[in-house]
């Protein structure tokens, strides 16, 4: 490592991001993006807009100069999301630095920091970085709310789906053996096809104030021993009832086409499940739902379609699709 130069890294940074690289329960992409913010490799502002006058060096936030330490902790959001952190953290007291943030990063990250507060720090920090992309670049701006929900739910998927390592791998199948054990003790047999969906929403969806979702569907034909998923998003989505039954509708037109029979749906949603053990759609609790409902009758007797209701926890596969298509990433 260079100790000298814009690219150069201090001892102290050093011994942080050889922490963050053993991790196993971080991400690879926090990885990388966490080697790029200590290296000073990020596309900031400044940074993009030194190299081209028609990069702008301002803060889409703000219009101040946008540096790495302006962007992830003195510019006014990143200082609401890190004062509404859990726990909190006052950036006041963090040093601007002229040069990407290793000070900073050092004064937060110290050896006797826990490795949950590090993994929290860093995801924030990601998302942060991803809101500020969201409105450069798509002009749409995320909430104080949606930075740490995203937070939230990325630490909880993560944990609970093993990403693509060897270790990853292992987790993996324990937790796919350990669902199937709980499956088979609630009565449901080894055997045939079975579906999982979830969706992942913004809070606050509404009629007046849609929303993209996320859609997550796990296919498994335990037979064959084989898998497959799908992540999707939907536009216009009012409710997270509407985002789960429009999940499960398209699910079963997709058992349908592959023509799979018989299918076991599972929905950790109860209002859904009870909706669909109806002989029709005609008596959802809302309108709007009716043409996904229905779309799931038109095709319940050619899957030989039966909807059961589960623990949230036995649906941590397909809620991880709906969370990583719901980011965008």
């Amino acid at each position: 490592m260079p100790t000298n130069g814009p690219r150069s890294i201090s001892s102290q940074t050093l011994n942080i991001l050889c922490r963050i690289w053993r991790n196993k329960t971080i991400a690879p992409v926090l990885k990388t993006f966490m080697w790029k913010m200590l290296r000073n490799c990020l596309a900031t502002g400044e940074r993009a807009g030194s190299l081209s006058s028609k990069i702008s060096r301002n803060c889409d936030y703000c219009g101040m100069t946008e540096n790495d330490s302006h962007l992830f902790f003195h510019c006014n959001f990143s200082r609401a999301v890190w004062s509404s952190a859990n726990p909190p953290l006052l950036t006041s007291t963090l040093p601007s630095e002229q040069e990407g943030v290793q000070e900073a990063l050092s004064a937060l990250i110290t050896p006797s920091t826990q490795d949950n507060i590090m993994i929290m720090i860093i995801t924030t920090l990601w998302f942060i970085w991803k809101a500020r992309n969201e409105l450069r670049f798509r002009q749409k701006e995320w909430s104080i709310l949606q930075v740490h929900f995203a937070a939230q739910a990325h630490r909880r998927t993560y944990d609970q789906v093993a990403m693509q390592t060897g270790d990853g791998n292992e987790k993996t199948q324990k937790h796919l053996c350990s669902t199937q054990n709980q499956l088979n003790l609630a009565g449901i047999q080894d055997q045939g096809v079975v579906c999982f969906t979830d969706a992942a929403i913004k809070p606050g969806a509404s009629p007046e104030t849609p929303e993209t979702a996320g859609i997550g569907i796990l296919f498994k034909d335990i037979s064959q021993n084989t898998t497959f998923n799908i992540s999707a998003q939907i536009r216009n989505c009012t409710s997270v009832l509407m985002a789960e039954t429009a999940g499960l509708s398209i699910a079963s037109s997709i058992a349908a086409a592959l023509h799979l029979n018989p299918v076991r749906f599972f929905t950790d949603n109860q209002t859904l499940a009870d909706i669909l053990l109806r002989s029709n759609s005609d008596e959802s609790p809302d309108w709007r739902i009716v043409p996904y409902t229905q779309n799931f009758f038109n095709n319940r007797d050619r899957v030989l379609a039966t909807v059961h209701k589960i623990d949230r926890k036995l649906n941590y596969r397909s809620s991880y699709f709906s969370q990583k298509s719901f980011l965008g990433f």
